[in-house]
């Protein structure tokens, strides 16, 4: 539990922002509720808060507006990529109307407020579990079919940042390669990772994959509403549904973006940088065939069977083929593990002489050296040729 005084009043001062029908809004004490840290995530800090039960009560006879359980997001003020909380707002009213998503109850430019949802982060045995995979595939679609009336500004402002590595805060990191005396004055350091982090071309191996989505990307056709932060925290099993959470970088993009992220996982033990290998392409079908199928069926507004001809027709173009979604899958895994590399690295030297430090440089390692391994093997796929350009060096 939070026992922070500055903690627990910063909380009851965001609570007194509420709308006066939330029950929330009339907390005037520290104990009133209690708080206390959520984990998973790696940049913003999450806050479970939970009303006492003495709370949990009528005003003047007129139902109050409540829920005992919120989770507030803190979210830093150098976040690398400024949203706006209007738009917020709409992205997170839509997605609840969809019954894919948390209540959102109040947000400002560092704040976010949500209800609690009651479940477990998506696992390793749910990939094991086609049931699973698939449901995860439909909840998928059904977010990229999404009709979200925001302007082209925050596609711009992804997209422009992610896709020019110079424009990111951190990019004198790997310009200099800062992280090299960071390695090499400790010895254990030194022994394990140092050649790996003076022989990645962290700038190079970006713009290489980059360049590879675009090619294999056609731009009209994979621009959907995308999440892009499509972790296993970030999809939670809520009895028989799975509810998606944590809409900070939700805007129109590729399609394959959310998609890579998921394979980049794909039956790993660990949640969120492992490296256990890659799907081959019949279990890739599982899931992607699903997804395709219930995407048109809700991007088209197709909700019945008598449409399934029509169906069948758009699924035989080019732009939804299996092998169309594979190549698009496999380029964005790439980039979901370069992205992984690079923030490893970033992570480490803010902090090289701590645990956190030292456990992201192993997942800069872990997640660059099956990079490697996955770029050699895709050289070699035979049924995606647009592979073959690609370098390991």
């Amino acid at each position: 539990m939070i026992e922070s005084d500055e903690i627990l009043e910063k909380l009851i001062e965001l609570f007194q922002k509420f709308n006066t029908t939330n029950v929330w809004s009339k907390i005037k004490d520290k104990t009133d509720f209690q708080a206390e840290y959520l984990g998973g995530g790696n940049i913003c800090e999450v806050i479970c808060c939970r009303l006492n039960p003495s709370n949990k009560s009528l005003e003047n006879g007129s139902p109050i507006v409540q829920y005992d359980e919120l989770v507030v997001k803190i979210l830093p003020e150098n976040i690398f990529i400024k949203y706006d909380p209007l738009e917020t707002s709409v992205i997170n009213t839509i997605i609840y109307s969809s019954g894919i998503a948390p209540r959102l109850f109040y947000t400002d430019h560092q704040h976010k407020v949500y209800e609690l949802i009651n479940g477990r982060a998506y696992n390793y045995n749910d990939d094991c579990d086609e049931k699973q995979v698939k449901k995860l595939a439909k909840t998928l679609a059904k977010f990229h079919s999404l009709n979200v009336p925001i302007s082209n500004d925050s596609q711009q402002r992804w997209s422009t940042t992610m896709e020019n590595i110079e424009l990111m805060p951190f990019y004198d990191v790997f310009r200099d390669k800062s992280y090299l005396p960071l390695i090499e004055k400790d010895e254990q350091l030194r022994q394990e990772y140092y050649e790996f982090a003076k022989n990645i071309d962290i700038i190079k191996l970006n713009k290489d994959i980059f360049r590879l989505c675009y090619r294999i990307c056609d731009q009209t056709k994979t621009i959907v509403f995308s999440h892009n932060d499509f972790n296993r925290n970030n999809r939670i099993i809520n009895n028989d549904q799975i509810v998606l959470i944590d809409f900070d970088y939700s805007t129109y993009y590729h399609r394959g973006n959310d998609i890579g992220r998921y394979f980049s996982n794909y039956k790993h033990h660990d949640n969120m940088f492992g490296a256990e290998g890659f799907p081959n392409d019949e279990e890739m079908n599982i899931f992607l065939d699903e997804y395709r199928h219930e995407f048109v069926r809700n991007f088209f507004k197709f909700n019945n069977s008598n449409n399934d001809d029509y169906i069948d027709e758009i699924l035989n173009n080019h732009h939804y083929s299996l092998q169309q979604l594979r190549a698009e899958s496999k380029a964005f895994t790439l980039l979901a593990y370069i992205i992984d590399t690079y923030f490893g690295l970033w992570q480490f030297t803010l902090d090289p002489n701590g645990s956190r430090g030292k456990y992201f440089l192993n997942v800069a390692k872990t997640r660059g050296m099956e990079l490697k391994c996955l770029i050699q093997r895709f050289i070699n796929d035979n049924d995606h040729m647009q592979f073959a350009h690609l370098t390991c060096d």
